[in-house]
Parts: C-alpha cells; sequence; structure tokens
C-alpha cells in the first residue's frame, strides 16, 4: 500500500475485493494480505493456486514466500486453525488468553480485551462477563476490586470451554458438516460458523413445546412476511468480463483512489456504470449473449412477441409494461397488424384500466408511430 494515502486500508481491501471477484466465495478468501485458498483434492487446490497466482502477476501484486504455504492440511488463517475435518479457534491464542497474569496497566488490560474480544461471538453474554474490566478503562477507575478479579477470571474460564450446543427440529441440520457444499448460499452461511466450536443436537418439534409454542398455536393468525429477491447470474458475468478489459480495469482502478477523475462513471456492488448504464466488458461472448436475450428472448426488451405458433387464430403478444411498477399487459393478437389495430387494442385493454398515460415509449419504427 502507499504511504501517506487516505483510507490506505479500506482502498487495499476493496482493491483485492474487486481483483479476485470471481473467486471470492468459491475457493478464495481475503482479508487485506492475508490470502485463503482452499480445495476439495489437491488436483483442483493446483489449478486454483494457478488462477489466483496468474492474476496477482497480472495485476501487479506480490507475495513475499516466507509468508506463504502452498498443499496444507490444516493452516492458521485470522486466529483459527483450519482443517478439512473442522475449524477451530487457534489453540496458541486460547492458551494466552488463560495464562494471561493479571494486568498492572490500561495497556495489559486493552490488550487482554482486544484478544478476547475478538472472540466475543464464541462466548455466551460476553459483554456482561466483561462490564467489570471495561469499567476499569475509565478515567482514574484503574482499581483492581473483588468484583473485576472474579470477572477477569470469569473470562479466562470462558475462553477455555468455549463450545456450544445448536438444538434444532430440522434433523438434517444433524449432517451439517458432513454435506458437500455446492452453492453460493451455503457457502455464505457455513462461512458465518468458521471458527465456532459446537455440536448440533436434533430435536423433534413435539418435544420442543416451549420454542414451537406461538408458531404452533392453532388460534394464531398465520401471515406470510417473505421478500423474494431475484439475483442474476448476469451480473456476475459482467463484473467477470472486467477482469480482460485493461481500459476498465484502469477507470475502476481510478474510481477508487480518484474518483473525481472520471465523474460520468459509478461503481457499485461490482458493476461499472456509465450515465447510469451498465458497462460491459471486452467479452464478445457476453456482448452476443446479452445482445440476444434483450432482443430475441421471449422476455427480450420489445413490445411485441410475434412469429408465436397459432393458438386460437393469435400468433404474437403486444406487451405493455408500466414504467415505474413494471406492471405488464399481455395482449394475443394477429399477425399482421397495423397501427388502427394496435391503438384498438390499447384502449380496449390499456386506456380502459388505467387512463391515457403520460409518455408511451415504443421500439416501431417512425412511419409506423406517425401514423398513431
Amino acid at each position: 500500500m502507499p504511504f501517506g494515502l487516505s483510507n490506505a486500508p479500506a482502498t487495499f481491501q476493496s482493491i483485492m475485493n474487486h481483483v479476485f471477484n470471481c473467486f471470492l466465495r468459491n475457493f478464495f478468501l481475503v482479508f487485506f494480505y492475508d490470502i485463503l485458498i482452499y480445495s476439495e483434492d489437491m488436483e483442483s487446490h493446483f489449478t486454483h493456486l494457478h488462477k489466483v497466482l496468474t492474476l496477482l502477476r497480472e495485476h501487479r501484486l506480490f507475495a513475499k514466500p516466507a509468508k506463504c504455504a502452498f498443499g496444507q492440511s490444516h493452516i492458521e488463517y485470522l486466529g483459527h486453525i483450519i482443517s478439512s475435518r473442522e475449524v477451530q479457534a487457534d489453540p496458541s491464542k486460547i492458551e494466552a488468553m488463560i495464562s494471561w497474569n493479571r494486568p498492572n496497566s490500561l495497556k495489559s488490560l486493552g490488550g487482554f480485551l482486544g484478544l478476547t474480544g475478538y472472540y466475543m461471538k464464541f462466548i455466551k453474554n460476553y459483554g456482561v462477563i466483561a462490564k467489570p474490566l471495561t469499567n476499569l478503562l475509565k478515567k482514574d477507575a484503574f482499581i483492581w476490586s473483588d468484583e473485576a478479579i472474579k470477572s477477569f477470571e470469569a473470562l479466562k474460564n470462558a475462553m477455555a470451554s468455549n463450545m456450544f450446543v445448536i438444538k434444532t427440529d430440522q434433523q438434517s441440520l444433524k449432517h451439517l458438516l458432513e454435506q458437500k457444499v455446492t452453492t453460493y448460499l451455503q457457502q455464505k452461511s457455513v462461512s458465518k460458523l468458521l471458527g465456532l466450536d459446537y455440536v448440533i443436537q436434533y430435536k423433534q418439534g413435539k418435544d420442543n413445546v416451549v420454542a414451537d409454542a406461538l408458531s404452533r398455536s392453532s388460534n394464531a393468525a398465520r401471515h406470510l412476511m417473505a421478500i423474494s429477491v431475484v439475483q442474476s447470474a448476469w451480473m456476475h458475468d459482467i463484473a467477470c468480463s472486467y477482469l480482460q478489459d485493461r481500459h476498465l480495469q484502469h477507470i475502476l482502478a481510478g474510481i477508487i483512489v480518484k474518483p473525481e477523475s472520471f465523474p460520468l462513471y459509478d461503481e457499485k456492488e461490482d458493476i461499472l456504470r456509465y450515465k447510469e448504464r451498465i458497462v460491459l466488458g471486452n467479452d464478445l461472448k457476453l456482448r452476443q449473449r446479452v445482445m440476444e436475450a434483450l432482443h430475441y428472448s421471449v422476455v427480450g426488451g420489445h413490445s411485441g412477441i410475434a412469429g408465436l405458433p397459432t393458438s386460437s387464430q393469435k400468433n404474437a403478444i403486444l406487451v405493455v409494461v408500466d414504467w415505474f411498477t413494471k406492471y405488464s399487459h399481455f395482449i394475443a393478437l394477429s399477425h399482421p397488424f397495423t397501427t388502427t389495430t394496435i391503438a384498438q387494442f390499447f384502449l380496449d385493454h390499456i386506456y380502459k384500466l388505467h387512463g391515457m398515460p403520460t409518455h408511451i415509449i415504443s421500439d416501431k419504427d417512425r412511419i409506423f408511430l406517425s401514423a398513431m
């Protein structure tokens, strides 16, 4: 990282996330300069290593060999020991916390709380246990009381025995760690459990009376409250197309370091936009797919679909979409059709329901529109 750069850590992390966007959570994790590459077998591991090292070279990012370890069955990463069987807290860190002598200075106490705080999500009621110690950090309050001493010992004991039990009425979750993780959603969910020392216990729903009391109540009104979000694979493919486009790589790097140099460009969620329009990388196959999807697919951006098999003497569909709500009407009609025919269908099916819109956008030619 360049010395003197404002917000250097955040900038560097953003660059790493962008460079390795296509690999993230597939077989690759990165936190600043700590890179983790994980694979199911050694053969695929060699392939993953080659991809990562090649990308590092292309972007002139360098690794120090003395700090690298390759082809390991288990490895220390961000305070955890990761192997093919489990993820556990680094025993050396646990041992350091357990053997920590009672701090005799604010700096020493701050170090102890900082180290234990890194694992705080593993300890139930960590804040309650550590409160007497955090009170010692206040101005002119560093005086060891019986309560503070008990808190110090209780926190060390909690760190020594931080395994917890997950109880569920979903029997398949018993085999969570034995399942093959294949989807992004699975990878994201399992990553939340990294570093936790836990066991999963199955308990039948009928025996879980207290937890299921509300959901199983026969008198309770049942409501479905859910939000469905469609995530298109197009966005991922578009982001990957930037990796082979040096011009766009330059623009993306410039937006991160000096955004005012590219006022017409904007980057959000790894997607580059020019004047609020998505930019495609120098990938001819991707561009061809996009063009075909927008012009030839049945859900393309045109106002109608023609050339369909005849059904009830109809072989075309007039598509009318509200710009704001995306509410759509699909009106069957026969080909060939005229401007008068379309206008009449519009009055019969659209105008009577919604009135006359303030703007109408059509992909038909000028002669067709002038006749309207």
